[in-house]
């Protein structure tokens, strides 16, 4: 049984996400064939429905059921239509896992739309995309980074030798979800503050949720290819991102962003929405030293009880640079 926290976690993560980039208003969320170029439906259309059935399926209200089980279900189901498309077009060698050809079919969805991993808001902006095309652009990306992500739970889960460690990484991905809100709660008022009453607000955050996640996909990843091997080659770094020292470099980072944004509305001339956005990115930013303390606590018993003695320390490097991901995507608003 998979739940875990009272809640589940991708359900937590999605349903705030589709709520603060939704585009339309409706429950229903349009078909992806309706946002795509028929170019690119023409191109390759079996595999732009496949992924019009994970976007509506993320961007639907149903996906904010909290039932952590039920999601990666519906992931394994969906990645069962992933591995039957790669093996009708026989992308790469056939001996590969299930997780592995899923992972591929949805690089080759990034070709098609021709987003690749390290996609900028700056470079489409200089492209002249319009505010929507960038909005529909990142949520259709994020859709793909939200299988990946359940991909990775998976994959860690099946790695889990008790029903205690698949419990301890239940609880730790619900404590990185409180992480993220809290992080993302500084960061979203953080951007419309600095750039108040722009166009360019929306986009931004939905690149910076978006880099949120890639964060945590990264680690998961680490933390995997760890286990895998069996920590055979796997050595402790010695230049690598110390706990506190990247816990102290994030909330360096996210008072500094807050100074930063606040530095044009000093004037108690400016608006009382001005006002109210001020002190409520304040009480975020006091927050978020809880929210990461929580999930190092939660990271840690995770660490205990995967690792053998050895690793430890390159674990809780992994999560190092998870938090310094995060600071750099706060330093990035005041580009």
């Amino acid at each position: 049984m998979l739940s875990a926290c009272g809640g589940n976690s991708v359900d937590i993560i999605d349903s705030k996400i589709v709520e603060r980039d939704s585009i339309a208003s409706n429950s229903k969320p349009k078909s992806l064939l309706y946002f795509t170029h028929d170019t690119i439906i023409q191109a390759n259309e079996p595999l732009v429905k496949l992924m019009d059935s994970l976007y509506q399926h993320i961007c639907s209200d149903s996906f904010k059921i909290k039932n952590i089980g039920q999601n990666l279900k519906w992931m394994a189901d969906f990645r069962k239509q992933l591995c039957r498309y790669y093996d009708k077009n026989s992308l790469l060698q056939d001996s590969i896992s299930q997780y592995v050809k899923a992972d591929s079919v949805i690089a080759e969805a990034r070709r098609l739309w021709k987003v690749d991993e390290d996609y900028s808001i700056k470079k489409m902006i200089d492209e002249d995309y319009s505010t929507l095309g960038m909005m529909v652009s990142f949520r259709t990306e994020r859709t793909r980074l939200v299988f990946e992500q359940y991909n990775e739970l998976a994959r860690l889960l099946d790695l889990c030798k008790t029903p205690i460690q698949r419990q301890i990484l239940c609880q730790e991905f619900c404590e990185w979800v409180d992480l993220m809100d809290a992080f993302t709660d500084v960061y979203d008022n953080c951007v419309h503050l600095y750039y108040w009453g722009g166009s360019y607000t929306r986009p931004l955050c939905s690149s910076g949720n978006n880099d949120v996640l890639c964060a945590h996909i990264s680690l998961y990843r680490e933390d995997r290819n760890m286990m895998e091997n069996n920590c055979g080659n796997i050595f402790y770094v010695r230049d690598g991102v110390s706990v506190e020292r990247a816990k102290e470099f994030l909330l360096y980072c996210s008072n500094k962003t807050y100074k930063i944004a606040i530095e044009n509305w000093e004037s108690e001339d400016v608006s009382e929405n001005i006002k109210q956005l001020k002190l409520e990115i304040l009480s975020y930013v006091a927050k978020l030293p809880k929210a990461v303390d929580a999930w190092l606590n939660a990271r840690e018993l995770w660490i205990e009880e995967m690792s053998s003695d050895f690793p430890h320390n390159r674990y809780r490097q992994n999560s190092g640079k998870m938090l310094v991901d995060f600071a750099t995507i706060l330093s990035n608003i005041p580009d």
